[in-house]
């Protein structure tokens, strides 16, 4: 019996010490499956992170191209208009290069600038008898054809030391910055 007994202890020790050894082992394995597990989720989070930068990144570089290209759509679309105004307006000012209350207005002012010297108005051949009956009492005043189309109405001291550009197409061209900012502004655009 004693034989018994000492088999019995010996299944029993042994039966403590597999249950012991399995215990701890599945203490290990719980402790290191949630040293896993949270390895895991800091990998997952720092993944998810550097990916939402990432979309963020692209997000903003998107935002900032589509920004500069609905501008620079603006600004051909401006550009344009104002190609169309101009060209409007140079149109008009030809056409009203001989008007008689305007031509009068155009050589006093250009007279003004020239004072009391005698004087030479240089003009297209359609503007001779108008500029002639504008300045019909002026003394030292000569009316002379212009050769070149491009000034269609220049006044010149006669010596030659100054020169006015005094033309609807000379104002326009000097004038026009300003007019197209005031178009701009006009249709309420930010200048």
């Amino acid at each position: 019996m004693a034989l018994d007994h000492l088999l019995d202890a010996l299944e029993r020790n042994a039966r403590e010490e597999s249950v012991r050894i399995l215990d701890e082992a599945r203490a290990e394995c719980a402790r290191l499956s949630q040293g896993v597990e949270a390895d895991a989720a800091a990998r997952r989070a720092s993944a998810l992170t550097a990916r939402r930068r990432e979309l963020n990144a692209a997000a903003v570089r998107t935002l900032a191209a589509v920004r500069r290209e609905s501008q620079r759509a603006v600004l051909e679309a401006r550009r344009h208009l104002l190609a169309r105004v101009r060209v409007a307006v140079e149109r008009h000012a030809a056409d009203a290069e001989a008007d008689p209350g305007s031509l009068a207005t155009r050589l006093q002012a250009a007279l003004a600038c020239l004072g009391n010297v005698a004087v030479e108005i240089r003009c297209a051949r359609g503007l001779v008898k108008a500029v002639r009956q504008a300045i019909a009492a002026r003394p030292r005043t000569r009316v002379v054809v212009a050769k070149e189309a491009a000034q269609p109405l220049v006044v010149r001291a006669a010596d030659g030391s100054v020169e006015v550009d005094a033309s609807l197409a000379g104002l326009v061209d000097r004038r026009w910055p300003e007019m197209a900012v005031d178009v701009v502004r006009t249709l309420g655009a930010p200048t």
